[in-house]
């Protein structure tokens, strides 16, 4: 409660839709030294990143943001662009860029090196001090600012209350989204990890955090009737990166890889914020005309192949540190 008084609310079923934040807690150093784009305030938080950068000016300033993924590109992007005399660098465990294969990859690395980004590819860091991270390799890289985004974990809810979870304390469900070990809760989009499989690979994204909902509340309203609810299942349609003023947008129906041609320059990101504008509208009209959103994929998978696939996952080592 506001007051900080505990309150205790009797359900007879839950939806867990708490989300993922950054990692801080893997690597030394990272929670006192290192800012994140979490949805959070305080002395790390986006709002004071953005003040630091405003109140730096246009003067040389070392950035350095850690994680290869599509928010260290669009981090390192708007930096760059923003603030041209930033020497920016990126560091990735991998290769930056490297999340939808090489076609893709290679789109983003021209279009960050057309801004100057600097890249390092596998590269490991095990320590962030208040001005330098150091890797696996013993190198180290000094800095002014250093943004992290290596790695996301669920919040610690469902875990310290005895839920099955992950490594990333994510929730194991079912075909139906529910908690494997405790039916009566389900869970839905970053919180959830399917055991079975989903048509489209099951990755962190708004577009599945919108269907999943959308899924968990059509299944509790079929709750009294006597149809059973399809497996959860979807497709993709594509994504869009911005980078700086451009970026990279692709298709990939249905199965999350890009197909046909790949698109780079200002009409990316023009593709990305329209995906950025669909999901927002979609929310708005969902919340004015409840069960308005429609995904494809619904029927992907049949409960045959989700039966075989959960028996296979409680057998094997994920089902036993689930």
């Amino acid at each position: 409660m506001s007051d900080g008084r505990e309150q205790e609310i009797a359900f007879n079923e839950a939806i867990h839709a708490l989300g993922t934040r950054i990692d801080v807690e893997s690597v030394p150093g990272v929670a006192e030294h290192a800012y994140r784009l979490d949805a959070v305030e305080g002395p790390r938080s986006p709002s004071a990143l953005r003040a630091r950068l405003k109140e730096n000016g246009n003067r040389p300033i070392r950035v350095i943001t850690v994680g290869g993924n599509e928010t260290s590109v669009e981090v390192a992007g708007e930096i760059k662009t923003a603030w041209p005399n930033a020497e920016v660098t990126m560091v990735s465990s991998s290769r930056c860029g490297d999340f939808k294969g090489p076609r893709v990859e290679d789109a983003i690395r021209d279009e960050l090196a057309r801004l100057d980004v600097r890249m390092i590819d596998r590269e490991t860091v095990t320590e962030l001090r208040s001005a330098e991270l150091v890797t696996a390799n013993g190198k180290a890289l000094s800095f002014d600012i250093c943004i992290w985004s290596a790695g996301l974990r669920s919040a610690p809810l469902a875990s310290n209350a005895g839920l099955a979870t992950d490594a990333q304390g994510r929730i194991w469900v079912d075909p139906n989204l529910r908690s494997i070990s405790h039916a009566h809760i389900f869970a839905v989009g970053d919180a959830a990890h399917p055991m079975a499989p989903t048509g489209a690979p099951y990755r962190i994204s708004a577009f599945v955090a919108l269907s999943t909902g959308a899924y968990v509340a059509d299944a509790i309203l079929r709750r009294g009737s006597m149809r059973k609810s399809d497996p959860f299942s979807f497709s993709t349609y594509g994504q869009g990166i911005a980078i700086g003023r451009g970026g990279v947008g692709f298709f990939s129906y249905p199965d999350d890889k890009p197909t046909w041609f790949i698109v780079t320059g200002g009409t990316a990101r023009v593709i990305r914020n329209f995906f950025v504008w669909f999901i927002s509208y979609a929310l708005k009209l969902e919340r004015r005309m409840p069960g308005f959103f429609f995904w494809l994929g619904r029927r992907r998978v049949s409960w045959h192949e989700a039966n075989q696939a959960v028996q296979r996952v409680r057998t094997g080592p994920a089902g036993q540190s689930a």
